[in-house]
């Protein structure tokens, strides 16, 4: 800040009365080309508030009014001495247009107001008003003009540096999104339980989104959505709670759903807002999770503070909501497949598995017992070993159904055994898909 107050010549700079007058234009000009170094850690809104102050002093004027559009900034100075109200800053605004002159009637005077901008921006400038008849002159508005350079040089400076540090914070809050997302990935990985899939998930939840609370909900075998797994939920919340879902099981489309704001939404019943009051939370938002094409649960994020929700977390959030749909889905698969190969395992019927070649590619303890052959003894062979020559033309429409994705249901045939003995079967051929589809065997 300037403490020197300026007494400007009545006419311009290149009709100084005398040259004290002119000394004290220089040293004035002087004086502004200082703010900078003492602008240097400044924010936009300091700025405007001390370019308007420094106007009023350095011009010994009424008032000074300062707006900036980006970001937005309204700021009202007026003379220490005057003790009178602030000016309307509305009316003020209306009337601006860079570089005029107008006159306002206030408080039974008339005051003169000088504008001018600051930086390139539409709307963005300094109005200073003074009493006096002769305002502003020349000398005046030089000085005027050289501090809101200066101004807007400072003001720049400041938008490149907040640009610079945004741009870092984004770049590491994406780091650590980025990081906490593949240790999420590869806990699900290694998770042998839904418990551990759970802990994960919440894990995810409240790293990524940065929240201060997380729940996850699965539908049950009644189809109610109940609480699998929380943090820092109590039980009366959870208990009132249970049960609720935005969406139903046979949706087949479920987007988040974001409430920025818990008082001040109108989706939310008053119970239920009470609820959610009472518990301390203040903004959360609901996001799906699918096994597949199958809706499955949810999971929640909670925050104590309202809290505006980005398209970077939403799509966050739903890079953990697929992942614990592939996780809980791959801990399924994998508990029926453990389930299918015990019963496949202990059955006495004869169960083989063919690739599209015939080739055989698992085989059973009732196989062994049928056809007297140990699995490694078969296992890679063509499945015709177990035909005998005369029945060898049965494989190839077998084949042939298979690949179309036909079942063939059961019908009588002969086979042959490891000693050559003849049995009769009743035989059932089944397609075997992977997760896309696709007919393997």
């Amino acid at each position: 800040m300037v403490a020197a107050r300026a007494h400007p010549p009545t006419l311009g700079l290149e009709n100084a009365a005398s040259d004290a007058e002119l000394r004290r234009c220089v040293r004035d000009l002087v004086a502004l080309s200082s703010l900078p170094a003492l602008w240097i850690k400044a924010d936009a809104r300091q700025i405007a508030d001390s370019i308007g102050m420094l106007a009023v002093s350095i011009l010994d004027a009424d008032f000074a009014c300062v707006f900036l559009r980006d970001p937005e900034v309204q700021s009202v100075h007026s003379h220490q001495s005057s003790g009178e109200q602030p000016i309307d800053p509305a009316e003020i605004r209306k009337r601006y247009r860079p570089n005029s002159i107008f006159d306002i009637d206030y408080n039974l005077s008339r005051l003169r107001a000088t504008c001018v901008p600051l930086g390139r921006e539409l709307g963005s400038g300094v109005v200073v008003l003074s009493r006096r008849q002769d305002f502003p002159t020349d000398a005046e508005r030089t000085l005027l003009r050289v501090a809101a350079n200066q101004a807007a040089i400072a003001i720049e400076r400041w938008r490149s540096e907040a640009k610079s540090v945004e741009q870092t914070r984004v770049l590491q809050r994406l780091t650590d999104t980025e990081k906490a997302l593949y240790t999420f990935t590869d806990r699900l990985f290694r998770a042998e339980s839904l418990v551990e899939v759970y802990e994960a998930g919440l894990d995810a939840i409240v790293d990524v989104l940065r929240c201060d609370r997380a729940s996850i909900l699965m539908y049950d075998a009644t189809l109610v959505m109940r609480f699998v797994a929380w943090r820092n939920l109590s039980e009366d919340y959870r208990v009132a709670v249970d049960g609720h879902s935005p969406w139903k099981p046979e949706d087949k489309e479920a987007a988040p759903i974001c409430i920025d704001n818990i008082e001040l939404t109108s989706d939310v019943t008053p119970e239920l807002k009470a609820v959610v009051r009472n518990e301390g939370i203040a903004a959360l938002v609901f996001i799906p999770i699918f096994s597949g094409p199958k809706l499955v649960g949810k999971f929640m994020a909670y925050y104590d503070a309202p809290h505006a929700f980005s398209q970077a977390e939403l799509d966050s959030g739903l890079a953990i909501s697929r992942q614990l749909g592939f996780g809980i889905e791959r801990l399924g698969a994998e508990g029926a497949a453990r389930r299918l190969a015990t019963i496949v395992d202990s059955s006495d019927d004869a169960i083989i598995s063919k690739n599209l070649d015939g080739v055989i590619q698992t085989w059973n303890r009732g196989a062994e017992r049928i056809f007297g052959y140990a699995a490694k003894e078969v296992i890679g062979k063509p499945v015709t070993i177990l035909m005998p020559p005369e029945h060898y033309d049965e494989e190839p429409g077998i084949l042939a159904r298979l690949r179309a994705g036909e079942r063939i249901e059961s019908y009588q045939t002969i086979r042959r055994r490891k000693d050559g003995g003849l049995v009769d079967v009743s035989l059932t051929v089944s397609p075997i898909r992977d997760a896309s589809g696709r007919i393997i065997g």
